[in-house]
């Protein structure tokens, strides 16, 4: 997930800068905040796991932003690769609801997997979009090519 992550910013950074309002679809998350949900995920597992507090992220509008993001999703994800050591015990939290919930260190380190596959998943299964010509690709076929490589990283 770690390496993953990293390739999929870093590719990012190679796109143009107006790439962070885009949606996939009407009403979707634009590129800038599905990246800004890597870092709040990965905050609420350091959170479970380590427990980091939280931080304010701030949006992703841009490749200072995404390159601020691409760093602090590497430290975060060290936090968790580490964590994957660590003896698997219950874990006691206090939900958005102000509920009192238990789960299992393995349960959140699970979850922060499957999320990471299934973001691939959301991702591949909504680019319907024809970006190919507004983007410089020779053609869709290229571009969306790119485009399954990265999401398949994850």
């Amino acid at each position: 997930m770690a390496w993953s992550n990293q390739e999929i910013f870093s590719e990012l950074a190679k796109l143009p800068q107006d790439i962070y309002p885009l949606t996939a679809a009407e009403g979707e998350w634009n590129v800038g905040r599905i990246l800004r949900h890597f870092i709040v995920a990965a905050e609420w597992y350091c959170f479970l796991l380590v427990g980091r507090s939280w931080t304010d992220v701030p949006a992703i509008n841009n490749a200072e932003d995404l390159e601020w993001a691409r760093v602090t999703l590497g430290e975060l994800d060290s936090l968790l690769i580490a964590a994957v050591n660590v003896e698997d015990a219950g874990i006691i939290y206090i939900d958005d609801d102000g509920s009192e919930k238990t789960t299992a260190r393995s349960m959140v380190l699970a979850q922060a997997v499957i999320d990471a596959g299934g973001f691939a998943d959301t991702v591949m299964g909504s680019s319907s979009c024809d970006f190919a010509e507004e983007y410089g690709f020779a053609s869709q076929f290229a571009y969306e090519k790119l485009f399954k490589d990265v999401c398949e990283l994850v």
